[in-house]
């Protein structure tokens, strides 16, 4: 986590209020218990169950790369994204740690690849989170 600590210290104090440091951070030490117990273990002391039944292998390898960019201090900024291979795998992340996305807002690259800012709040105290991704379709 401390590269996330240190990208997110990195961020202007606009960018940090944006983002949350509240809830980055609550999402940090969700993805790190993720990754730390695996996901049947996690599924078990989650308060939802996530993930559930419905999570094919395919998804559990998205989000765990997901969870290891985001320690890494991806999707802070649009400059450092985090990589995913279809914009499902961002909803599908969000959703396992109970954020629901509610927009996206698309913009090309250089490379001729989509970025997105996904808007997202949490499904039960509705605090915002926002996080950038790129649609790499090489990372599928």
């Amino acid at each position: 986590m401390k590269n996330l600590e240190k990208a997110f210290q990195s961020l202007s104090s606009k960018e940090q209020e944006c983002l949350g440091v509240d809830t980055l951070f609550y999402l940090a030490t969700k993805v790190e218990n993720f990754l730390k117990l695996g996901p049947k273990q996690y599924a078990l002391e989650d308060a939802f169950g996530y993930p559930d039944h419905t999570y094919s292998d395919g998804h559990l390898q998205h989000i765990k790369k997901v969870s290891e960019q985001l320690l890494n201090g991806k999707g802070l900024t649009r400059m450092t994204p985090i990589e995913i291979h279809r914009s499902g795998v961002a909803s599908k992340f969000l959703i396992t740690f109970h954020f629901k996305m509610y927009s996206k807002e698309y913009a090309s690259n250089d490379d001729e690849s989509l970025s997105f800012l996904a808007c997202s709040s949490h499904i039960i105290d509705k605090r915002n989170l926002s996080l950038y991704f790129k649609i790499n379709r090489d990372q599928g």
